[in-house]
């Protein structure tokens, strides 16, 4: 009784204060976030050597960003690398007039290099985990993280106690769901997650809202240690979408079957736009690459969904 009389008086604006304590909660997660992007982009900008200010450090980050780097940010899932690999591969066995059939299904190339890997899943890993954390901005997230992450827990507990009250700023909360930290980004989750049982709610998730679902879920494979779990988080926002009545967990249902149940729903609706369907094949790709998405779970949804629409 306690929490509800707390969180509602959040709310409120007194005559001592600029803005009320809720929002004080939602900027101090939103402008975290802001600062740790910028910094990230300074890192990662080649701009430690000395460089000026300012417009300086606008052209570092534009100009001197590592193709590697570059790769990461536009290509999270890596599907253009993968299709340049295949193209180059496929061009060099017609030239030598052979057979495409020799290049096989992931079979090493010449090169001793998987055509459907760069990089070991490990050694994407290991590179993620060596840029966040050696440099000012990996510093800066073990003093900021920790404070965003209260907040972010405060946001789950006003959205449980005043689901009309936050309903208002749903769109700040699914900007958040694209968090770096995957901690983050799974609370606020939660929290769009008691919008959406509110029937009046499962409405204000537009198409564009998938769009930053899809997006958001693609970005966690950088943290692969925490993926399984923030695809499901995402997963179940979407099937909660999807079919408004359901219940989350009602199944029993294994994460893998919860990740993949709402991807293969949106596959075979008519009004998935190509870029979706192209966002949810790489989803499933990566999610098979760190072995959190079995075959044998896409078998079986696809095999129930056969079922279903023929009844």
């Amino acid at each position: 009784h306690k929490v509800k009389i707390n969180c509602a008086s959040a709310f409120a604006i007194s005559a001592t204060r600029k803005q009320s304590v809720a929002e004080f909660i939602f900027k101090q997660v939103e402008d975290i976030e802001e600062e740790l992007l910028q910094e990230l982009s300074f890192v990662v900008g080649g701009d430690q050597e000395g460089g000026g200010e300012g417009g300086e450090r606008d052209n570092a980050e534009g100009d001197k960003l590592p193709e590697e780097m570059v790769i990461q940010q536009q290509d999270p899932s890596r599907t253009v690398v993968f299709q340049q690999e295949v193209l180059r591969w496929s061009r060099a066995t017609r030239i030598a007039g052979r057979s495409l059939d020799a290049i096989g299904d992931g079979s090493v190339a010449s090169g001793a290099q998987d055509i459907d890997a760069s990089k070991s899943a490990d050694a994407e890993a290991d590179a993620t985990s060596v840029l966040r954390g050696s440099s000012s901005y990996g510093r800066l997230a073990e003093k900021m993280r920790p404070i965003q992450r209260f907040f972010a827990l405060c946001l789950v507990a006003m959205t449980k106690a005043s689901l009309s009250r936050i309903s208002d700023s749903r769109e700040r909360l699914i900007e958040l769901m694209d968090s770096l930290d995957s901690y983050t980004a799974q609370a606020v989750c939660e929290a769009i997650l008691e919008l959406l049982t509110m029937p009046k709610n499962v409405g204000l998730f537009s198409k564009s809202s998938v769009d930053k679902t899809l997006m958001s879920m693609e970005q966690t494979f950088q943290q692969p240690e925490s993926a399984e779990r923030s695809l499901t988080a995402f997963a179940d926002i979407l099937w909660k979408y999807l079919k408004p009545d359901s219940r989350i967990s009602e199944d029993g249902l294994k994460a893998s079957v919860r990740i993949v149940r709402p991807l293969l729903e949106l596959l075979s609706r008519p009004d998935t736009s190509k870029e979706q369907k192209s966002k949810i094949f790489a989803i499933i790709r990566q999610g098979m690459r760190f072995s959190i998405i079995s075959t044998d779970t896409l078998t079986t949804g696809a095999l129930g969904k056969s079922s279903a629409s023929g009844k």
